[in-house]
């Protein structure tokens, strides 16, 4: 990691120009076949796993027989009406002009590092706004893009071979509470509420969305630098949200 963050490839500015070489979804599957053998026998343990994601985004591709980008574009921004929303791959689609540049601290000084040349996705890619995501936010409380028995089992904790729930430690150390992992969720717990919630980040920008559906209650919140006080700021917004 630390040869990345000093490689001027992964931290320039948007007006730089382009990579000699820009990484595409197709070539991180192709170097992901390269691995011989599975980390551990699926079932023994859990680990998050960013490459999981490439991959499960190249499957829906393989599926769907359409790019990731243009099938959730169709699927799912443009029926819930997301149109600040979009999926940027190796076809640069042109963001809004409205988008914030991402910034961070590589050497010590604020600086713009919203080029990177990887164009994967799966796991990232996706460009939006609060009120974006608030229309997908309030969607998951129906069955309109999917069937509540597999939202369920996307908010209930997965279990190992041997019936323990899984533990989210990564998680569980940031946010200093037990916390689970579901599909495609992490699941805890805040004032004895359930709580799924996922937090993301990119070079120059990160995101926090924690959800209590019990309450109806939701906290997004969007930055344009990587932001750990994302995770402090989310249990205040939801607490003041709650208060009759």
């Amino acid at each position: 990691m630390g040869d990345l963050l000093d490689d001027p490839n992964f931290f320039r500015s948007s007006k730089s120009p382009p990579a000699a070489h820009e990484f595409t979804a197709a070539e991180a599957l192709q170097a992901l076949s390269h691995q011989q053998k599975l980390d551990f026998p699926p079932g023994f343990t859990y680990e998050y796993s960013n490459s999981g994601y490439r991959v499960l985004g190249q499957i829906i591709e393989r599926v769907s027989g359409k790019r990731y980008a243009d099938f959730l574009k169709e699927s799912i921004f443009d029926p819930l009406g997301m149109h600040d929303t979009l999926v940027i791959d190796e076809r640069r689609q042109k963001a809004p002009q409205r988008l914030a540049l991402g910034y961070g601290k590589p050497k010590g000084r604020w600086q713009d590092m919203s080029y990177s040349p990887d164009f994967t996705y799966g796991y990232r890619g996706v460009i939006s706004t609060v009120n974006d995501l608030y229309k997908w936010d309030q969607v998951l409380y129906t069955e309109r893009l999917v069937r509540r028995s597999m939202l369920e089992l996307a908010f209930t904790p997965g279990r190992k071979n041997d019936d323990k729930e899984i533990i989210e430690t990564y998680m569980t150390d940031l946010l200093k509470r037990p916390c689970s992992y579901g599909f495609g969720w992490v699941i805890s717990t805040f004032d004895g509420d359930k709580v799924v919630e996922h937090t993301g980040r990119s070079l120059g920008y990160s995101a926090y969305i924690m959800r209590v559906p019990s309450r109806r209650v939701t906290a997004i919140l969007l930055s344009n630098f990587v932001n750990v006080d994302l995770l402090k700021i989310a249990p205040q917004m939801i607490e003041i949200a709650s208060k009759p």
